[in-house]
């Protein structure tokens, strides 16, 4: 239901973890989907294996939250 209510609505975005000066990494507090965001090219995309993989090879920690959808 609340995936419906982030198609309709919108998610509701709360920083997760600062990965670097101009990337975070984003959950939705209503459907609990992960994200990526990047200020340089002002986007937000869906967080997966692959950018878990990418910052983790740069030497970035990424610690999840209890009540993230991992």
């Amino acid at each position: 239901m609340n995936e419906w209510i982030c198609f309709f609505f919108g998610h509701k975005y709360q920083v997760t973890q600062k990965l670097s000066l101009t990337t975070r990494r984003l959950c939705c507090k209503r459907c609990r989907k992960m994200f990526a965001m990047n200020d340089d090219v002002r986007c937000v995309l869906p967080w997966d294996a692959e950018f878990h993989q990418m910052y983790q090879s740069h030497g970035v920690k990424i610690v999840y939250l209890d009540w993230e959808g991992i």
